[in-house]
């Protein structure tokens, strides 16, 4: 069973510590976002986050924005959706609007 298809990361969250389990989410269909900037004291443990789930296979997109430790201006938010709801969409159809 999956727990989550997708996800926007803000912060590195992943615990190293389920690598060691069988079965740690592989990619097929999963996609992740993170949003950062090099200012940000978390930017180097994000950046393994967004490797260590591409390596298993994962879609992953990187958004890098002005700044520090501090929440993402709103475009930013509004591209990692996009990309997250386009990753979701089948080819052959079209993403639901609301």
């Amino acid at each position: 069973m999956d727990l989550f298809k997708s996800t926007l990361s803000l912060f590195a969250a992943f615990n190293q510590d389920y690598l060691k389990e069988n079965g740690y989410p592989s990619g097929t269909g999963k996609a992740a976002v993170f949003l950062t900037n090099p200012g940000d004291f978390r930017y180097k443990p994000i950046a393994e986050d967004c490797r260590m789930l591409k390596s298993r296979g994962w879609a992953t997109s990187w958004m890098e924005f002005p700044g520090g430790h501090e929440w993402a201006p709103p475009e930013y938010f509004s591209a990692a959706f996009k990309w997250l709801d386009k990753q979701a969409t089948p080819a052959n159809k079209q993403s639901v609007k609301k």
